[in-house]
């Protein structure tokens, strides 16, 4: 049977990990730092999920958009006799 490879955490381990160790600093007052600057490994990566998200989905719109305009204005033309 083949042995499992273990790789580490990984970027979302570190993430975790940096976050708990902020919190940390914070509460035994070691830093000044705003709590969002604090917390921002746990929710920055949901927040560039869902930026990332909502981008798509607005090329997508946008993108049939353009396509219902452009079909909208081919058959115009040839409804005119023009190409």
């Amino acid at each position: 049977m083949a042995k499992e490879q273990f790789d580490g955490p990984g970027i979302t381990g570190f993430a975790w990990l940096l976050g708990i160790s902020l919190v940390i600093l914070k509460a035994a007052g070691a830093t000044d730092w705003p709590w969002w600057a604090i917390t921002l490994p746990f929710w920055a990566p949901f927040a560039i999920a869902l930026l990332l998200f909502f981008s798509g989905m607005l090329l997508v719109v946008i993108g049939a958009s353009v396509q219902k305009y452009s079909e909208r204005h081919s058959k115009d033309e040839d409804a005119d006799g023009t190409v």
